[in-house]
């Protein structure tokens, strides 16, 4: 009887440590409510928030992008441009005198898992169709990416992006070795990044095809997404319909009045900018 009565009190011992260790490493605490982004606390006050666009390693460009007044976080663009990771973490990592505070963002793409034996992209319906690779968010916010821009064309593929950012309960970021600490050192996030993050990060759902817009509705209320970037470049592309048609005009007030009716942003690029600019607002009236 006594040894049963230990037996059972070990157990319980074991799974109250183990739930203690959920607690401290999930999301990492959830009841923090530090937000210390400044990209995050312009959103919550209903702010305009502006990205410029990186494609280059060159550190004397970022700079100057990052210190141009009215940037509040740099697009560093992942998918259009010759960058490899290890110079987005270098230049994100390095010091910009003038500054010292501005988030750093990365665009990245949807990069599908694949079957280890045949190395095919799964298809619907197999439930893996829609699977985000985890490298791709890993390695951005591993880096000290705190607004992560990615193209989704359905709910399922906005809902895997937000698992794959979040740390848990949210989502399922891994508590892996980093670079953030020292990109956004403790007299910025008092010295918890990880118990705050889930706070402080920003997801922008980008549409750029027929097929996203379509679900635009059910993209922007995704919990999680903050903001969906109708990508008029590539929509025009994809779609066949040149900007400023009856056609493409009503694409575009279908990703608008999506953006509204979940209180999300929208964004847009103006690519004929130098550097290109990302521009995100609340509840956008007219033809932005």
């Amino acid at each position: 009887m006594n040894s049963q009565r230990i037996a059972r009190t070990n157990r319980g011992l074991i799974v109250a440590f183990a739930l203690g260790l959920a607690a401290v490493g999930a999301s990492p605490s959830a009841s923090a409510q530090q937000v210390w982004s400044s990209v995050k606390q312009k959103m919550l006050a209903g702010q305009d928030i502006v990205g410029r666009r990186v494609d280059t390693a060159d550190l004397t460009t970022y700079c100057s992008f990052a210190s141009t007044p009215g940037t509040d976080f740099t697009w560093t663009d992942m998918v259009s441009s010759g960058l490899e990771w290890s110079g987005a973490w270098a230049m994100w990592a390095a010091s910009c005198p003038t500054a010292p505070t501005h988030m750093r963002g990365a665009e990245i793409f949807y990069q599908k898992t694949v079957n280890f034996i045949n190395h095919a992209v799964f298809r619907p319906p197999h439930p893996s169709a829609n699977e985000l690779a985890l490298k791709e968010p890993l390695r951005a916010t591993e880096g000290g990416a705190m607004v992560i821009m990615i193209n989704v064309e359905n709910v399922a593929q906005a809902q895997q992006a937000v698992q794959r950012v979040y740390y848990p309960p949210m989502g399922t970021r891994p508590l892996g070795p980093g670079q953030f600490n020292a990109v956004y050192p403790a007299s910025l996030t008092g010295g918890n990044y990880t118990g705050t993050y889930n706070n402080n990060v920003v997801v922008i759902a980008i549409i750029s095809s027929v097929a996203g817009v379509s679900q635009a509705k059910f993209i922007a209320a995704v919990p999680g997404i903050h903001a969906v970037f109708l990508d008029t470049m590539n929509l025009e592309s994809e779609s066949g319909y040149p900007e400023g048609s009856k056609d493409f005009d009503r694409l575009s007030q279908f990703v608008r009045i999506s953006a509204q009716a979940s209180q999300k942003y929208l964004c847009k690029a103006n690519r004929s900018a130098t550097p290109q600019t990302v521009t995100c607002v609340r509840h956008p009236t007219g033809q932005f």
